[in-house]
């Protein structure tokens, strides 16, 4: 079979054809795609289209972009929770530095916005599918591939033959001439006039697989030969209708896809989301409203009966505002009565319909931020914001394992590749991190300077060195959060370390943790004796064992070490003693800048 042929009927089957997911249980992904965009968009799929038989708008009542926002804020990953922490001791100013490249790195990429459109289009249409492109000059980006210009294998997305498509100005088109063949017989595809037609898009099929060997001619087309080997290769065609035009092909070590599912279901690849879940009762919810619609416009016209011959066919035309009707003897004159005892029945149909979405996706009031009833109890409240979201918890951990994979096969290569280079790193640190980062800075530039003066027979003291340190301290700090750091040749070379994202929802839920930590300090606050000057809490063995399983169950992330040591410090007011100067640099200030002079230190 030649790879054309093989091109068209894997896109003729996935358009038309369904796979049966068990006896009598079709699915067509093709289908369910177009369903979700048609839905996301207030639009209807059906034959009677968005046009009711008087020729008005048919009503859309939408129900499921709010739940894909619910489901988006109640997953989300933000580049602050992406976290690297070494494996070893010794690794760990290292590991202190390199979470500052992988930001940098996340920050000049935009990864922020990948990560943004990873965990809407998850949601939304039951997966993501992420692409790994690099260009000439050595860059990677992350991409999300749009569902509506891909075709996959229903059955098995990774494994099978991916295509997708682009959309391509003849401009840019012409611009691929180093690097494709046939450029201008493409062009002439799609624009007769010449390159500068910039309302023409020229479609591009880009085709990943596993292909036999002789795919790779000069113009893919050549026939498979029996006993050959498969590998992975890449094709690029330009498709008008019937018509193509073979651009470029190429082996590859490894598919620059990654995927996920929201919800994994039996026998298919692409995973069940939240627009799906609610299929159903979007259906219905408009059928309903549809009704209600059809049963208020008739309930709201005015009709009139009579067994009079004086009066016309209509009042609203043939008679004034406040005319007098005369009636013969006998007569009468009545309005008929239209409203249907049914609309508040259309009402509560809505409302199953919609309980039913809240059930299926776990998205409540609670979850979704609404107003509570009144008079319900705020721990009632919270209790079932917890329930509902604890359904998203292991959306989110399976995409924190999902970010994790992709990071270190794509991005942690990626990223050693240029900072195991000499280069300078520019970022802003956390004041926990500035006070850590120009201490042993200051520690080291004065170690240096002390070190000269001795050698050269000068007396350094302990109060010069630390008048020196403090100098140093000094300058460095007025750059503000910025530092501007020296990184040597191969200084993370040997670093071992791992991935850890933050999927427990810490950032989510802060009420709580405010509310954990007032209870500990008004616990501990309450137990002050001025007598003493001390806190019982922190004294008393049985007491001090409550208040530490208050900690340790609270989740606030207080460490009760932490509060008896600095509480314990606090009360026998001991001073800090100065440290001495260190034997040695360490291993971060190996790192920083190197400078011999203090009034020499800038940024």
């Amino acid at each position: 079979m030649k790879l054309l042929t093989e091109i068209k009927a894997i896109k003729s089957g996935y358009e038309g054809g369904t796979i049966e997911i068990t006896d009598g249980l079709p699915f067509s992904q093709y289908s369910t795609l177009r369903t979700i965009e048609f839905y996301s968009n207030s639009k209807f799929t059906g034959s009677r289209g968005n046009k009711l038989p008087n020729g008005r708008e048919k009503p859309f009542y939408n129900i499921v972009n709010t739940m894909v926002d619910t489901a988006v804020v109640a997953t989300d990953i933000d580049t602050k929770d992406i976290r690297v922490e070494s494996e070893r001791e010794q690794d760990f100013d290292k590991s202190f530095l390199y979470n500052h490249e992988i930001q940098k790195w996340m920050k000049e990429s935009n990864f922020a916005k990948t990560l943004n459109e990873m965990g809407e289009t998850r949601a939304r249409y039951g997966g993501v599918l992420v692409k790994k492109t690099e260009e000439e000059k050595g860059k990677m980006e992350l991409q999300v591939v749009q569902w509506k210009n891909v075709i996959t294998d229903p059955v098995c997305l990774e494994e099978g033959v991916i295509i997708e498509k682009h959309y391509l100005s003849p401009m840019q088109l012409r611009k691929k001439k180093e690097v494709w063949e046939n450029v201008d017989e493409a062009i002439k595809l799609f624009a007769k006039k010449g390159y500068t037609n910039a309302d023409t898009k020229c479609e591009i099929w880009e085709v990943h697989g596993e292909f036999p060997e002789s795919y790779c001619d000069e113009d893919g087309e050549c026939v498979m030969k029996e006993g050959e080997e498969y590998y992975n290769q890449v094709h690029f065609y330009a498709v008008k209708g019937e018509k193509y035009v073979h651009l470029y092909w190429e082996e590859e070590k490894e598919m620059p896809y990654k995927y996920l599912a929201w919800k994994k279901a039996s026998g298919r690849s692409l995973g069940r989301g939240v627009v799906e879940e609610g299929e159903e009762s979007q259906v219905w919810t408009n059928d309903a409203v549809e009704k209600e619609q059809a049963a208020m416009e008739l309930s709201g016209k005015v009709i009139m009966k009579t067994n009079s011959k004086k009066i016309g066919n209509n009042l609203m035309t043939d008679m004034e505002n406040g005319s007098i009707v005369v009636l013969e003897d006998g007569k009468e004159l009545e309005v008929l009565n239209l409203l249907t005892g049914a609309l508040p029945q259309f009402q509560n149909l809505i409302q199953k319909w919609w309980s039913q979405y809240e059930r299926v996706t776990s998205s409540y009031d609670a979850v979704r931020g609404e107003t509570p009833p009144s008079g319900q109890p705020y721990r009632l409240q919270a209790l079932v914001s917890q329930n509902g979201s604890s359904h998203f918890d292991y959306r989110r951990e399976e995409w924190g394992i999902f970010l994790t994979e992709l990071f270190v096969d794509w991005v942690f290569p990626y990223v050693a590749k240029k900072i195991n280079k000499k280069h300078i790193l520019a970022s802003d640190f956390s004041p926990e991190e500035l006070k850590n980062l120009d201490e042993q800075y200051s520690k080291y530039a004065a170690s240096d300077f002390a070190k000269e003066k001795i050698l050269s027979g000068e007396l350094i003291t302990l109060e010069d060195y630390l008048s020196l340190q403090g100098q140093f301290m000094e300058v460095v700090g007025k750059t503000g959060r910025r530092r501007f750091l020296d990184i040597p040749d191969g200084y993370y070379k040997d670093m071992e370390a791992k991935l850890t994202i933050n999927v427990t929802g810490e950032q989510k839920n802060k009420m709580a943790a405010m509310e954990s930590l007032n209870t500990i300090f008004t616990t501990v606050a309450g137990t002050f004796n001025p007598n003493t000057g001390k806190y019982a809490a922190l004294e008393d063995p049985v007491l001090m064992s409550i208040l530490n399983k208050i900690i340790e169950m609270s989740g606030s992330g207080l460490s009760p070490i932490s509060l008896t040591k600095q509480g314990n410090q606090q009360q026998q007011g001991q001073p800090t003693t100065p440290a001495l100067p260190p034997a040695t640099p360490s291993p971060l200030g190996q790192a920083e800048i190197r400078s011999r002079q203090p009034q020499a230190v800038t940024s």
